[in-house]
C-alpha cells in the first residue's frame, strides 16, 4: 500500500479509538460523583421490589479483587476501583432484575460478591449482601 493509503487507514483508526476512549470516559465516575453513583443505583432498582438496608463504601484490601488500583491514565487523572458494599432485601425476580440493570448500566460497575440467605419471617424475601466496584477517576 502506498503511504497515503497507510495515513487514510491509520487516521481512521486514531478517530474511532478517540470515540471509543470518549464512550469509556463517560461510562467512569469522577471522584466527586459518588453521590451521583448512590441516585444511579437507587434508580436501578426503581419499580421494584427492593428494599435498600445499607450502602456503604468499603476500606480496599491490598491485593484482594475489591483493592483500590491507582492507574493513570492518558489524560493525566488516576483510575480508581472503590468497593462498595450493598444489602438490600428483595426476592428472586426482583434480585436478578436489579442485577441485569446493574450489568445494563451507563456506568463501569463492578459485581465481586454476592451472598443471598433466606429471610425466616417471609420465605418469598431474601437477605443479599452485594460486593461491588466502581470506577473512579480523579485528576492526578
Amino acid at each position: 500500500q502506498s503511504p497515503t493509503g497507510e495515513y487514510s487507514i491509520l487516521e481512521e483508526e486514531v478517530k474511532k479509538t478517540k470515540e471509543e476512549l470518549e464512550i469509556l470516559n463517560n461510562r467512569i465516575f469522577w471522584e466527586g460523583d459518588i453521590s451521583r453513583f448512590l441516585n444511579e443505583i437507587t434508580q436501578l432498582a426503581s419499580e421494584l421490589r427492593i428494599e435498600f438496608v445499607s450502602l456503604k463504601p468499603e476500606k480496599p484490601e491490598s491485593g484482594s479483587l475489591s483493592s483500590e488500583k491507582e492507574k493513570k491514565g492518558p489524560q493525566g487523572y488516576l483510575l480508581t476501583q472503590v468497593p462498595i458494599t450493598i444489602i438490600i432485601r428483595g426476592g428472586y425476580a426482583d434480585l436478578v432484575k436489579f442485577l441485569r440493570r446493574i450489568e445494563e448500566a451507563d456506568k463501569l460497575i463492578n459485581i465481586y460478591t454476592l451472598n443471598i440467605e433466606s429471610d425466616r419471617r417471609n420465605v418469598y424475601r431474601h437477605n443479599i449482601k452485594i460486593g461491588l466496584g466502581i470506577f473512579n477517576k480523579k485528576e492526578g
